[in-house]
């Protein structure tokens, strides 16, 4: 790590009802998550693998770029597909040609995750610029 450790006591949680009550967490998970190590697709390229392990387990970009479900669990299906979240968009990153950045270059996917800016699509927010340069890091 870059930053030297800090001693602070954690806040205490200001969740309101029913959010403060962490057992009903076992009925989401039970719901939604899963517990699972990536595992390559022996169908598609070593690039490919490599990719979709920076995106899913490192990065986890689907995080943000998935759309949610009525429960706020990810919508299996639509992985990667955008989604507007707290007031803020999260663009579609499938290789979809027409909605996604299927028709981008190379170059424009490398400027836009060295600086935020491609021709292609507008500025990322400044709040997600920390945590995607740390993800592209790896």
């Amino acid at each position: 790590m870059s930053l030297p450790a800090i001693a602070e006591p954690n806040r205490p949680d200001d969740l309101g009802f029913p959010f403060n009550q962490r057992w009903a967490m076992t009925f989401w998970n039970a719901a939604f998550f899963k517990s699972a190590r990536f595992v390559p697709d022996a169908s598609k390229p070593e690039q490919w693998n490599s990719g979709a392990y920076l995106a899913t387990a490192l990065g986890h970009c689907g995080e943000c770029h998935t759309p949610r479900n009525l429960g706020f669990g990810l919508e299996h299906g639509r992985e990667l597909a955008g989604q507007e979240l707290q007031g803020w968009r999260a663009y579609n990153i499938t290789a979809d040609t027409k909605y996604g950045i299927g028709a981008w270059s190379d170059a424009d996917v490398l400027a836009y995750l060295a600086t935020g800016h491609a021709p292609v699509m507008t500025p990322r927010p400044v709040r997600w610029a920390r945590p995607l340069r740390t993800a592209c890091n790896f």
